[in-house]
């Protein structure tokens, strides 16, 4: 049986030649940014890595095959098409079998990487922060009362599991003018910059 996974050229040419490589996960893109900021993220992550010295290999599932470096076409398909499945390790035998685009989380984007051999990863943040955990924090009161009452709206409209971040990203982003779209997009930019870095010194020894 062939292999769903599919390494791009460019992505399997720097493994070979034992460059510097970081994966990128595409559900921060698919499902955390609202359409137009999307493949402009994309972008920024891109030039991000490559800027840094390292081989940007964004991972995500498309037409079956569970891709390792996509191009700008698969992104704009993770971006732009309906109904892409946000990713994480259980999901990735349902969405290679039924031929589902998917944007692959955290641990599904990990295993990818270690499919291809890629020791380096960026993402915007890991899941399973609980509520309340901010208290204590330096963290602004405008924001504490933009999240309490995003989460607020959230139980009152009855969303739950996987629809529940990307509404509160949506709200949050509502209440703060797009203050907080602005400050995701450059979280992400510097974790990718920072894990590209990384990623050059490892591969320098």
């Amino acid at each position: 049986m062939q292999s769903p996974v599919k390494i791009s050229r460019d992505v399997a040419d720097a493994l070979a030649a034992h460059r510097p490589v970081v994966a990128l996960e595409s559900s921060v893109i698919a499902q955390g940014l609202p359409a137009p900021d999307i493949l402009i993220a994309a972008a920024e992550l891109l030039a991000a890595v490559g800027q840094a010295g390292a081989m940007p290999a964004m991972i995500g599932i498309l037409d079956g095959d569970f891709r390792i470096g996509l191009d700008s076409g698969d992104i704009a398909r993770l971006a732009e098409e309906d109904g892409v499945l946000k990713v994480s390790r259980r999901d990735i035998a349902y969405a290679v079998s039924t031929g589902q685009a998917g944007a692959t989380t955290v641990s599904a984007t990990m295993i990818g990487a270690a499919k291809a051999g890629i020791a380096v990863m960026a993402t915007g943040g890991i899941g399973g922060v609980h509520r309340g955990t901010g208290h204590g924090m330096d963290i602004s009161a405008e924001t504490e009362r933009a999240v309490a009452a995003a989460v607020a709206a959230a139980e009152a409209a009855g969303i739950t599991g996987r629809a529940v971040t990307p509404y509160l990203l949506d709200r949050v982003a509502a209440a703060t003018g797009g203050a907080s779209i602005a400050v995701n997009r450059a979280l992400l930019v510097a974790n990718a910059r920072l894990a590209a870095e990384i990623a050059v010194a490892l591969a320098n020894g």
